[in-house]
């Protein structure tokens, strides 16, 4: 029951907005005595300004986010700022339905209604894409981005098979810039916390000539490790960031825009902590944590010298034409993504106890080049029919390295388990081209009813050349995780048909109704890393989903209340699934990538934003989410249908509110607060207590002041601050597991500055 999920969590959510509560209640005590003595008149009038009206590009023109006919979250330049949001974890935070985790910084890992993906062979596609101004960004890398000069975030929910290039079974996140402003604006901001964290950032634009516009930020982020090797007394998790994006808008006519813009980041930092747990099974096995020192989360031991270093650029060309008829866009692209990292996989090693002492080392270089040319018509026909048609081209090319290095007591002294000692090289050469064709037609059949029809063919080829070679080894066997010594090349293309319908009834100014129906596809691929030459040369199958919905979005009290409440039902088919199980002939656990025969996932999500008064704004989301296996035998022959599916926690819930007060004329108070749950999910569809992530909640708060109509504010903030321990990334091994974890409780000062 929903009901029955909320009450659950209920003790657990109490304890987590009591900070935020008390704070709130210390601050608006004297600020409400002195707004009691104003009329009801103001009170009205400041009242009536309602919930702000946020305009989304979801459907490739621009519309009001409570008529667009789709389940989408929206986050505003003002809540990124306020909230001092960074990258696309956190905007998971305020979506039902969505969870982030990361691997590595290469590996994000995104999943919306329990689909995502987890693998990242150089010839496998997300589930779960990322946009950056309407352009696909590809691999992984390159989506984990510092958000930089953002106007608005939208996610959309469920399958995007339609009008977005890069047709997708799970939903995607596009990251919307600010453009150039024709008067001169800019802002900064410092910030410094806890672990020596310094964010400096900053933006300016304005106007160059009568015609031409041009925009610049940047940022540089810098802190001490969250975490340490003990073993080499050296930080990890630490941070040395800089991103900078330039933009330049020129409008030779009233009529044309022609926009220019380049990014570049560059990330470093010494690597991940990753701590054994368990035992999770009896002796001999699941005790490989037992030569641990101590329990320390946050504490490695392995010998090992870890990094991670990537660099991200981008170049973005758009060109929109406006005419009587309607308006012409192109979108050409190029994007490159270099990531270079050492991961220890265990933290721990030798001397003195070499149970299992691993170094991967991770090279990519991955280069797309993307072109999409679409029309969006004006209202014809009577006004009542609009069309959107277009074409899209991608063009991906990975290069990608991978480095086993393990050194294992176990593997030297028993022969079965040899590949757990020696140094094995996976080499990844892959190209992705992909074509696509999509229209849509949406007619107001009454001045209340509209019905919209779309359809995309999409054509994927991929070419891959893979190479596993032995580096060194111990009795002929090869370090895992290959099994073999191969070297082969595979090409494979697909297509398919993917529709779309929506009816719209709009019941009254105020509220809306609508029920969709949607098919997303994502292509076939090759498994990176195989464990077998077979295994790397054949493909597995494309996946489907077709996706049923129904929902309501309206404006309550004049407009001081918005909200969205959706239904879906997905079903998949040859949903794609990376396994790590072991079958009888296999001497270790191994990865293998197979299609799923079906899945299923439904529920329910809920989207509030209330402005009661002008001093108090709220909001929150809800999602409820059923989502299982309904056929799916296992790589070890174990059926495991009825299963959940990974990274689907059953219930999911955010809440916030702000209070913001005038002090005087010129000065105002604040403090907000956020909270967040979610429930247990898993890392592997087996299900088992080694894979499973409990729930959790984060809190995070503000406290502080806006100085001279807002255009200086000061604030105290804190992240996580019942400093929760949460798993980002889990590696289940002969019983024990080893994982990573989120940022503890951070803390600190900021100031910004905007003219």
């Amino acid at each position: 029951m929903i009901g029955k999920g909320i009450q659950k969590h209920w003790l657990e959510l109490k304890r987590g907005v009591a900070v935020g509560a008390l704070a709130a209640a210390g601050l608006a005590a004297p600020a409400l005595a002195q707004d009691a003595g104003q009329s009801a008149d103001a009170a009205d009038t400041a009242a009536a300004t309602g919930v702000e009206d946020i305009i989304v590009t979801a459907q490739r023109r621009a519309e009001s986010l409570q008529d667009v006919p789709m389940s989408i979250t929206a986050v505003t330049a003002k809540d990124i700022t306020a909230g001092a949001i960074r990258g696309i974890e956190e905007i998971a935070g305020r979506t039902p339905g969505f969870t982030v985790t990361a691997f590595n910084i290469a590996q994000p890992r995104l999943f919306i209604r329990g689909i995502g993906s987890t693998d990242d062979g150089a010839a496998q596609d997300a589930s779960v894409a990322v946009f950056q101004d309407d352009v696909y960004i590809a691999r992984g890398a390159g989506q984990a981005f510092e958000f930089l000069d953002v106007e608005r975030i939208e996610v959309l929910r469920g399958p995007q098979g339609t009008l977005y290039g890069k047709n997708v079974v799970g939903g995607l996140v596009n990251v919307i810039s600010r453009r150039p402003s024709r008067t001169f604006e800019a802002a900064g901001e410092m910030s410094y916390g806890n672990y020596d964290a310094i964010d400096l950032r900053g933006y300016a634009s304005g106007p160059v000539s009568d015609t031409l516009a041009a925009s610049i930020s940047g940022v540089h982020r810098s802190r001490d490790g969250f975490a340490r090797n003990i073993r080499l007394g050296r930080d990890l998790e630490n941070l040395d960031l800089f991103a900078l994006r330039g933009q330049l808008l020129w409008t030779p006519t009233p009529d044309v825009d022609v926009l220019l813009a380049v990014d570049y980041s560059d990330h470093e930092d010494n690597g991940q902590s990753r701590k054994g747990e368990g035992p999770f099974t009896r002796p001999p096995f699941g005790s490989v944590t037992a030569v641990q020192s101590n329990d320390n989360p946050r504490e490695s031991e392995s010998p090992r010298l870890t990094f991670q270093n990537r660099r991200i650029f981008g170049s973005l060309g758009r060109i929109d034409w406006r005419s009587e008829a309607g308006t012409l866009t192109s979108i050409t692209a190029y994007r490159n993504s270099k990531v270079n990292l050492g991961d220890a996989f265990t933290g721990i090693g030798s001397p003195p106890y070499p149970v299992l002492d691993t170094l991967n080392i991770e090279r990519e270089d991955a280069d797309q080049f993307s072109q999409e040319v679409r029309f969006a018509s004006e209202p014809f026909l009577n006004d009542r029919v609009t069309a959107i048609v277009g074409l899209y081209y991608l063009k991906e090319d990975v290069d990608r390295t991978e480095i086993a290095d393990l050194i294992s007591v176990l593997g030297s002294r028993i022969p079965a388990l040899g590949g757990l000692t020696g140094v094995s090289g996976s080499f990844q050469i892959a190209s992705t081209e992909s074509i696509g064709a999509f229209a849509s037609v949406t007619v107001d059949i009454t001045d209340r009813l509209a019905v919209t029809g779309g359809i995309r063919y999409t054509d994927e080829t991929k070419d891959i050349q893979t190479s596993v070679r032995s580096i060194s080894d111990i009795d002929g066997i090869i370090a895992a995780p290959p099994t073999e010594e191969y070297n082969i090349t595979g090409r494979q293309g697909w297509d398919a048909f993917t529709p779309r319908f929506a009816v719209t009834y709009e019941v009254s100014d105020a509220l809306n109704l609508y029920a969709s129906y949607a098919r997303g596809f994502k292509s076939g691929g090759f498994q990176g890393q195989a464990p077998t030459a077979i295994a790397a040369s054949t493909p597995f199958d494309p996946e489907y989903a077709s996706s049923y919905e129904i929902g309501v979005k309206g404006r309550l009290f004049d407009n001081r209340l918005t909200f969205a409440l959706s239904a879906h039902h997905t079903d998949y088919d040859d949903l794609q699934v990376r396994q790590n199980a072991q079958r009888p002939e296999d001497p270790l656990p191994i990865l293998r990538i197979t299609n799923a025969g079906a899945a299923r996932a439904r529920g329910i999500e809920l989207d509030v934003t209330a402005r009661p008064t002008n001093w108090l704004s709220l909001w929150g989301s809800y999602g409820y989410l059923d989502a299982e296996y309904v056929d799916l035998i296992d790589t070890a022959g174990v059926d495991r249908s009825g299963n959940r599916l990974i990274y689907a926690p059953e219930n999911t819930y955010n809440i916030g509110g702000e209070i913001d007060l005038p002090v005087n004329e010129r000065t105002r108070a604040f403090v907000r607060a956020d909270y967040r749950w979610q429930d247990q999910f898993f890392f592997d569809p087996a299900n088992d207590a080694v894979n499973t992530q409990p729930g959790y909640g984060l809190l995070n708060a503000w406290l502080g002041m806006r100085f001279a109509d807002s255009r200086v504010v000061a604030e105290l903030w804190g992240k996580n601050l019942t400093n929760r321990l949460y798993r980002t990334s889990n590696i289940p091994f002969l019983g024990d597991r080893f994982v990573t974890f989120g940022p503890p409780r951070t803390y600190g000062v900021r100031v910004r500055v905007s003219y």
